[in-house]
């Protein structure tokens, strides 16, 4: 009776282990989550000032009738009316620029500028116009042109070759209307300043070329309006130079924008 009840008890063991070793178990665990680092880039931007005022300067290179031949004044040649016998010189400019499109490319000039040669001086005011074509950028590249309204004067010394003695020949304040090209760029510094470097060609006197007697043999006009034996100093003079020119240029109206990145 005991034997029986140890096989029972033995065979029920194993039906315990069976039915155990089949049994599922659950795993149950915990996420944890780990936040990354995210970088956010920030872009800096400027707009297109609203205002720029430009100072610059620079030197002026006689071209065309305007300069001597050789760079020498041949006093021949000046009182013949085929040049005006000047060479180089020296000029300022203040411009005021004032967009007209919503992007900043197009603009109008207001210039006003005074240049010394050898024997002239010239005195301009403009308006003209101008495209930009990185108006909101540090680097801004420009081209334009300008008409020209410009008075014209300056002096003469000629010598006699028989006496050796000079005399002076005053040119009198000859009005005359113009244009000018130009192209350059302006490099901001901050959005209130930076420096501008230009390239231009200036043609004084495209406009009311003449001639005209002075009874005074001390003073003549600017005598610009064709070969004319019968008036002193005549002939057909074009004033015009090319220049180079660099200097500081005002920002007015400039505002920061900032821009996130995706």
């Amino acid at each position: 009776m005991i034997k029986k009840l140890y096989i029972s008890l033995f065979f029920l063991l194993l039906i315990s282990v069976e039915i155990f070793s089949q049994r599922t178990f659950e795993l149950k665990y915990d996420t944890i989550l780990i936040q990354k680092t995210r970088t956010i880039k920030i872009v800096t931007t400027w707009t297109h000032p609203k205002f720029i005022l430009q100072f610059s300067g620079g030197l002026n290179i006689g071209g065309m009738e305007l300069k001597s031949n050789n760079g020498v004044f041949r006093q021949i040649d000046f009182v013949t009316g085929k040049n005006y016998g000047a060479t180089n010189g020296l000029g300022v400019a203040l411009t005021g620029k004032v967009p007209v499109s919503k992007k900043g490319n197009f603009w109008i000039d207001f210039m006003g500028t005074f240049n010394r040669f050898n024997s002239n001086f010239l005195a301009s005011s403009g308006l003209g116009a101008e495209y930009n074509f990185t108006p909101a950028h540090k680097v801004k590249y420009y081209i334009g042109a300008t008409s020209l309204f410009s008075v014209v004067n300056g002096k003469a010394s000629l010598v006699n070759a028989d006496t050796s003695t000079s005399r002076s020949v005053t040119i009198k304040s000859s009005f005359r209307i113009g244009y000018q090209i130009f192209t350059g760029f302006e490099f901001a510094v901050s959005n209130q300043f930076g420096f501008n470097l230009a390239l231009k060609w200036t043609h004084v006197n495209a406009l009311l070329k003449k001639n005209t007697a002075v009874t005074d043999s001390t003073q003549t006009e600017l005598n610009d309006g064709g070969d004319d034996t019968s008036i002193p100093y005549a002939g057909f003079k074009q004033f015009a130079f090319a220049s180079v020119n660099a200097g500081i240029s005002f920002y007015f109206g400039v505002k920061t924008k900032r821009y996130k990145l995706p």
